[in-house]
Parts: C-alpha cells; sequence; structure tokens
C-alpha cells in the first residue's frame, strides 16, 4: 500500500463517494460534514493564533485504489509544536471520529499511515511533513483502525497517553414503544402517558423538514429557540458563535440531500414549541442540537420532544438513539448507557517533542488536583 497525502480540498472532491462508504453511515465522519468543516474551520482568519494546513493521508492499494483515509489537519503551537489533529474537532462537538478503511482493511490502513507517520519522526524542523504531537478527540476508544495504529506507533518508541473523553449517551431501542415504557419505572411511564395525552388535547403538531424551503424554516426555529433557553440562563448558546452558525447553515442542507438529516419542530397555539436537529444512518439516530422555548416549559417541551422522538424513532425501525455527549440527567432517566469516547495525544520519539509532553503533563495534573481540592472543599 502506498500514501497519497493531499494538502487540497478540491483534489479530494472525487473521493467522496468512496469516503462516505468508509464512513459507515456515521454523520460526523461523512464527506459532507468535514469537508463542509474544514472549508469554515480550516483557512486562517484574523481570529485563528495558528495558521491551518489540509494534512489528508489516501491509503491506496496496489491498483490506486483508496481503501482508507485518515481525515488530518495540523496546525503549528507554541505548546505542541507541530500538532496533527482530525478534521471536525473543535466547537462543532462531532462525535465518533476517526481513520476511514475499506472493511476488513482496518490493520493495513493503520500500518500504512504508521509507517508514514515513521518515516517523519526526525524529520528536518522545516519540512511541512514534520510532526510532533497527534492530538484527537472524542474517538471511539474501541475504533477498529485507531487500536493498532496506537499499538504500532507505540512500538516504534511514540508515547501514547490515553484519557477519558467526553462521552455519549446511547440506547438500544426495542421493536415496540410499550416495551420501551417497560424499561422505565412505573412511575414514569404515568408521566411520559399523561404528557403525551396532554400533547394529544393541546393539538401539538410536529413538523419534519423534507425539502430546502421547510428546512429553512425548521433551522430558523431551532436558532431561535436554541438561544431563548440558553439566554434565560444567562447563557449564550453555541448558536452565538457566527463561525458555528454559518457552517450549520451550510451543512443541512448537504446532510438532507444525503438522507441524514431529521429537522423537526414542535408547534403549539401556531408558535414553535421546540426544535430538534437530528442525524441518522445505518441504523442510528443522532440527537445533535435542539432548543425550547422557555415561557412554555408547563408544557414540559424537552420531555414531550424526547419522547415523540424515541416513538418516532422506534416506529422508523432504528435501532439506536444516540444522545450524544453531555450528562443532563433525562439521558439515565431514559436508561441510555454511557459510551466510552477518548481524548488521545500521540509524541513523537523526539526529545523536544516529549520535552512539550511533560510540560503539558505537570500542567494538566495541577488543573485536575486543583479541581479536585474544589470538589472536596466543605
Amino acid at each position: 500500500m502506498r500514501i497519497h497525502c493531499l494538502n487540497d480540498l478540491s483534489a479530494l472532491q472525487s473521493y467522496a463517494e468512496v469516503w462516505n462508504r468508509m464512513a459507515a453511515g456515521v454523520p460526523f465522519r461523512s464527506w459532507e460534514w468535514l469537508s463542509t468543516w474544514w472549508q469554515h474551520y480550516g483557512p486562517s482568519t484574523g481570529q485563528d493564533r495558528h495558521p491551518r494546513r489540509l494534512t489528508v493521508l489516501c491509503v491506496v492499494d496496489e491498483r490506486e485504489r483508496p481503501v482508507g483515509f485518515a481525515p488530518l489537519y495540523s496546525e503549528t503551537t507554541t505548546a505542541g509544536g507541530r500538532v496533527l489533529r482530525l478534521l471536525g474537532d473543535g466547537e462543532v462537538c462531532s462525535e465518533y471520529l476517526g481513520i476511514l478503511a475499506d472493511p476488513g482493511r482496518e490493520e493495513a490502513v493503520a500500518l500504512a499511515v504508521v509507517e508514514h507517520l515513521a518515516d517523519r519522526f526526525h524529520a528536518s524542523r522545516t519540512s511541512p511533513d514534520r510532526w510532533d504531537l497527534m492530538q484527537f478527540e472524542a474517538v471511539d476508544a474501541g475504533d477498529a483502525v485507531l487500536q493498532p495504529m496506537l499499538s504500532h506507533l507505540e512500538q516504534l518508541g511514540a508515547t501514547v497517553h490515553r484519557r477519558p473523553g467526553p462521552g455519549c449517551w446511547r440506547m438500544e431501542l426495542p421493536d415496540s414503544w410499550d416495551a420501551m415504557l417497560a424499561r422505565l419505572s412505573k412511575n414514569q411511564r404515568r408521566q411520559i402517558r399523561r404528557l403525551l395525552k396532554a400533547n394529544e388535547k393541546r393539538e401539538v403538531k410536529t413538523h419534519l423538514a423534507t425539502n430546502r424551503s421547510e428546512l429553512t424554516t425548521a433551522f430558523e426555529h431551532l436558532v431561535d429557540l436554541h438561544r431563548r433557553r440558553w439566554q434565560s440562563r444567562g447563557l449564550p448558546g453555541s448558536f452565538a458563535s457566527e463561525r458555528f452558525l454559518a457552517f450549520h447553515r451550510e451543512v443541512t442542507p448537504q446532510l438532507l440531500r444525503a438522507g441524514q438529516l431529521h429537522m423537526l419542530w414542535l408547534e403549539a397555539e401556531g408558535k414553535p414549541l421546540a426544535a430538534d436537529y437530528q442525524m441518522v444512518g445505518a441504523g442510528n439516530v443522532y440527537l445533535y442540537q435542539s432548543g425550547i422555548d422557555p415561557k412554555r416549559l408547563a408544557y414540559e417541551p424537552g420531555h414531550l420532544a424526547t419522547a415523540l422522538l424515541l416513538q418516532r424513532a422506534i416506529d422508523h425501525g432504528f435501532r439506536w438513539v444516540d444522545l450524544l455527549r453531555g450528562d443532563e440527567p433525562y439521558k439515565a432517566q431514559w436508561r441510555a448507557a454511557f459510551h466510552n469516547n477518548a481524548s488521545i495525544r500521540i509524541v513523537a520519539p523526539r526529545t523536544s517533542a516529549r520535552l512539550r509532553h511533560q510540560a503539558w503533563l505537570a500542567v494538566r495534573t495541577a488543573k485536575d488536583l486543583a479541581r479536585c481540592c474544589l470538589k472536596t472543599r466543605p
């Protein structure tokens, strides 16, 4: 196997179809999500302290057919040196990022990527291929490509530092809504049934965006409800970031065309009550973002939206609902299980890189100790 290092997004466009096949239905790994992310978060602006460079590794077989992609970018920082990261990281909170590979070729792709990276352990300081650190956030701790990749890098002298990342809450769906309710306590079942009956009496309507015009309406409702809910708590909310907002305005129509977006809103008394930004793929529903009307909490819009999400997912034959990161109490109440994601640092076997890593560890340990002291303080 050989590797082509691609530094231009247009050079990758022709691989979009094969890229999505390897993404295996995970929206956060899709070409639409990651290429749009790079367009908004990759090019340097006046807000960026560290310029970024696209560094996607395309693994090809003996016939020059792509069998894997390492969707990376690089940036140079004072604390980390030249750092390799996964496309999609940062404030958009992409989950389950990783290295893509054809089914059955995971270890071969991992080995090819490792050989490419190891050849650059001791590149000159001026070489654009030199790297000091790989920092991967929110990756699946059991990823089939990442695990052999880390093992091989450790054997070659790299330092691999693993710590728990922002985990996700997932639930496997039963075959029926009654079976879903049977998982809950008697009191919870009573509350959910009462809520759904009240929803019917109040004639709360559910709208699903199926075209671009409806999507525009749904998205504006989502942004407005999300902002108002967080502002009622004295916080700005995610959509306060103009870059975050622009990214989602561009990526949601692409996800809708790809069949990977369910953008819904609930309407009561002719006004939006709640809105959900859901992504779908490979039998899963991912609840990415939501908003509720803070002035109509008597409707219990959050609980209602979650109940309707689960009911609809079961009716349409989905097998899993992923509530993603965040430890909101409702996730455990619905019997979702915590799924570990990991944050991983891979340090090149070079003195300067190791010294930077030791400095990072010292700062990290001090912060963890301070946090522990605050929690235990009487």
